[in-house]
């Protein structure tokens, strides 16, 4: 089957041509089989949803969360605990309401060294001063959140300038980093406290920092901590007439050694999209994609480039940094994958997300996701491209968060693993595109430690129970536990499951 395919009408032949694609897709690679599916969970009857996951020990968690206007909470939140052979051990909704002295400001949910954590701020004169809180709720093993508990705090002057929080992790779980930006000074420089923590909140330095940059209302900053208590900021310097400036901060010696090096890499280069990991010694490795001008808004990380960098974590140099030229349209960083030989890949997926005004009910609006190409760029230790490859989809969704047509991808080995959704009108493994037909199915994509595409397998439509109708990945809650076994979710209109897969 060369090229596309004539149209017609002879139905036997259509028969025999889809079953020689279906031949030839699962021919590639033994079928993968989904084993065991977990109890239904509902999704809170809201559609648009976001999930995130989560490991602490063996036990997994699934975050489900939605934006909430005009209410005292920013998101509705459900959180499902799963035990170490992924079987149901809680379901619970949390902060759908404000519940008496919580805290109303959301800052994320994150994975410590022995349990889940959600931290919230708010501004508050319940103490007889004007100040900014930051406070943590631990989780229990089900996934019931405890009673809050007050992590730090600073001098505000009102609600309307009263500073911000920002929180992050360590990889390994024991290091908590906080920063608190101060409240905006007119004529000002910028001025913030970093402050990292063990797994335990007992606080191991803090620096308070003033930068050589002007005070702003809205500091745009990005904290991290790597497993030893080396914290790193990446910051963006909005300049006046001028085109942003990006730095790299190292806070290193319990924050005594503070090194800034600016990321010079062409005139007009702005950070779209970035994922990071952390090499053994500490080191932070960050990439993703960047373009050369300073338009702002939903859907406009078109790149003009994929940059790496490699920051030391002893003395705040950059190891490495380095910019390559890249056209992929509308694409997001989703992934960051650590590799056997010791270098990095950075998988990246075209997305673009639009709205449709709902009549007659005003700020409400109807979304609707287009998900593309999926591109995978290894880098060199320099920061240079290995290679790349690209997986063609094209699958689009309306009001579910885009969660169906996302995809996953981890490392099996010496190989690369993506699983992703497609149509079966327009795929198989020769990259031909076949005219009828439009059963979305489920694919595991093989790319090998050349770049090369290996192998391909299809998933059977999952079905649980016996019920009628197709079950569809959430790609994005993807987790690799026991060997060769993935946990994902699944999801038929709002009923939510888990599902095991062995490949």
């Amino acid at each position: 089957m060369n090229g596309l395919l004539p149209k017609g009408n002879d139905n036997i032949m259509r028969k025999l041509l889809v079953s020689l694609l279906a031949i030839a897709i699962a021919g590639s690679s033994l079928f993968a089989q989904t084993v065991e599916f977990i109890e239904p969970r509902n999704v809170q009857g809201v559609p648009e949803a976001e999930f995130s996951t989560y490991k602490v020990g063996d036990n997994f968690y699934v975050l489900q969360k939605k934006y909430r206007m005009m209410a005292p909470v920013m998101y509705d939140l459900q959180l499902d605990a799963y035990d170490a052979n992924r079987k149901p051990i809680g379901s619970n909704t949390i902060d759908k309401t404000l519940e008496m002295g919580d805290a109303n400001i959301y800052e994320g949910v994150f994975a410590m060294k022995d349990k889940l954590v959600m931290f919230k701020s708010e501004f508050s004169k319940a103490s007889g001063a004007k100040m900014s809180y930051l406070y943590y709720y631990p989780f229990d093993v089900s996934g019931k959140r405890q009673k809050k508990m007050s992590l730090t705090s600073f001098v505000a002057e009102s609600a309307f300038n009263s500073g911000n929080f920002s929180v992050n992790v360590s990889p390994d779980g024991t290091k908590v980093v906080v920063i608190s930006e101060l409240p905006y000074e007119k004529d000002g420089m910028e001025k913030c406290i970093i402050t990292v923590y063990d797994e335990n909140f007992k606080q191991l330095w803090k620096k308070d920092y003033t930068f050589m940059y002007e005070s702003s209302k809205a500091p745009k900053n990005t904290i991290f901590v790597n497993n030893n208590g080396v914290a790193f900021l990446l910051k963006q310097i909005n300049l006046k007439k001028a085109f942003d400036q990006f730095s790299m901060f190292t806070f290193a010696g319990d924050g005594k050694a503070v090194v800034e090096k600016k990321i010079d890499l062409g005139n007009g280069f702005v950070i779209a999209t970035h994922k990071e990991l952390f090499k053994a010694n500490g080191d932070m490795l960050l990439a993703g994609y960047s373009y050369m001008n300073k338009k702002v808004g939903v859907n406009v990380e078109t790149p003009d480039g994929v940059f790496y960098l490699d920051v030391n974590a002893s003395n705040g140099e950059l190891n490495a940094a380095k910019l390559n030229a890249v056209k992929p349209s509308l694409v997001v960083a989703t992934q960051l994958l650590a590799l056997p030989d010791n270098t990095v890949c950075l998988v990246g997926e075209h997305r673009f997300i639009g709205s449709t005004s709902v009549p007659g009910k005003p700020m409400e609006y109807t979304y609707s996701y287009s998900y593309g190409k999926i591109h995978f760029t290894k880098f060199a230790a320099d920061g240079s491209q290995s290679w790349n490859y690209t997986v063609d989809k094209d699958l689009k969704s309306v009001s579910d968060g885009g969660r169906f047509v996302s995809s996953y991808s981890w490392v099996n080995g010496g190989d690369i693993n993506v699983l992703f959704a497609d149509e079966l009108s327009r795929h198989d493994e020769k990259k031909q595109f076949i005219e009828f037909g439009s059963k979305r199915i489920n694919l595991i994509q093989v790319i090998d430690a050349n770049g090369k595409f290996k192998s391909e397998i299809l998933i059977k439509d999952p079905r649980i129970g016996g019920k009628k109708g197709e079950y569809f990945f959430i790609p994005t809650t993807g987790n690799v536990y026991k060997n060769n076994q993935l946990f994902m979710l699944a999801a038929r209109g709002l009923e939510l499951v888990g599902a095991a897969i062995t490949f």
